[in-house]
């Protein structure tokens, strides 16, 4: 796939610092009409349960607007712009950046064009990122020195709004360029399938349910602990949406797995068991014992780890490998593009994955899903 060259992209765009209602109204009706909208967002999350969005960055082909979410409590505009399902969203690298736009309160996206998945589907790396997508296929290297940068502080330095706004303004010429190029291979449809799947945020008290299944060390419990792992695990993460604190801050992963083992049925053997925790104790610890006690009451049909794949399953896993990797290489793609190592173990266990269960990819794996 060719380059297109700098000389297509250097002409000047306006740069829109919005940090007032009047000026987020005014950008987004200027907005409204456009077929295309790039988005990106700048947003800190480490010492809190939900992230702390800082920063949305919206590009059209005549301007970049750079919302300064710190400085606004009223969105409404930016939210009846995006609700738009009509009009093209283009992201790079979607996921998160869905995630973080639902747990701060807007409506699921539609209409998604994913730049890093357009790319796997001409051939690039799977995870290609945006600075090497933008420098491969534009020859415009961008600096990404403000990668780590803390974007709670204000004013924001000449560097980070750079950044900011590259991150954006170069997506509709990615997109022009790769959709070109998806139509020639007849794989346009490809990409809308697999950006139709992309999903954000799961529900809070769907992540309280499965909270177990994030907690490190739960493959050392004994399944008869799992019950309590279960319990433990909703509980903290409901402490954690409430205070809205790192999930680790509220108990340690190593901490749950002690409980759940023994399962301290007073303060007493609970405070052995957390030492240097008198405060929180004093607190939460009625609280944590009750969630223990009220394992049983729960419905935890869905608590079970996967068995260790047998010889013949391994076997099998290994054999299917090679034919993915032959069907890869002929359709010039990364083979865990096709069919990733997770799937194949999903496969051999007799679950067959979403994205496996119908669409482009049935047509090239018969031997596998077969």
């Amino acid at each position: 796939m060719t380059k297109s060259g700098k000389r297509l992209i250097t002409k000047n765009i306006k740069i829109y610092s919005i940090t007032t209602l009047d000026q987020l109204k005014e950008w987004c009706e200027s907005a409204s009409s456009s077929d295309f909208l790039s988005i990106d967002t700048e947003f800190k999350w480490e010492k809190t349960y939900l992230p702390q969005l800082c920063l949305i960055q919206l590009a059209i082909p005549e301007s970049v607007a750079l919302i300064d979410t710190l400085s606004m409590t009223e969105l409404e505009p930016l939210s009846l712009l995006l609700a738009n399902s009509e009009r093209l969203n283009l992201f790079h690298a979607a996921q998160q950046d869905l995630e973080v736009f639902e747990l701060s309160g807007f409506e699921k996206f539609s209409n998604l064009f994913d730049c890093q998945i357009a790319a796997a589907l001409i051939g690039l790396d799977e995870q290609i990122g945006y600075g090497a997508l933008v420098s491969k296929l534009l020859d415009i290297d961008l600096d990404k020195s403000q990668t780590r940068s803390d974007w709670t502080i204000r004013p924001l330095s000449a560097a980070q709004t750079d950044y900011a706004v590259n991150d954006v303004r170069y997506l509709k010429e990615l997109y022009e360029l790769m959709k070109h190029e998806l139509t020639n291979l007849n794989r346009y449809h490809w990409l809308q399938e697999d950006c139709k799947r992309l999903h954000s945020a799961v529900s809070l008290q769907h992540r309280c349910i499965m909270a177990w299944r994030k907690v490190k060390g739960v493959t050392s419990l004994r399944d008869e602990h799992l019950r309590n792992l279960g319990s433990l695990a909703n509980w903290r993460e409901r402490l954690a949406q409430e205070k809205n604190l790192p999930r680790g801050w509220v108990l340690k992963d190593s901490q749950l797995i002690e409980l759940a083992s023994n399962k301290p049925s007073d303060l007493s053997r609970l405070a052995k068991l957390l030492p240097g925790r008198e405060a929180f104790l004093r607190q939460h610890g009625s609280s944590l014992i009750g969630a223990m006690e009220a394992e049983a009451t729960i419905d935890w049909s869905d608590l079970s780890r996967p068995a260790a794949l047998s010889p013949e399953e391994r076997k099998w896993i290994k054999s299917k490998k090679i034919v993915i990797k032959e069907r890869a290489k002929e359709l010039n793609l990364i083979p865990s593009i096709l069919c990733s190592s997770s799937d194949l173990t999903s496969i051999a266990r007799g679950e067959i994955p979403a994205r496996l269960s119908s669409g482009w990819r049935t047509q090239f794996l018969s031997e596998v899903l077969d």
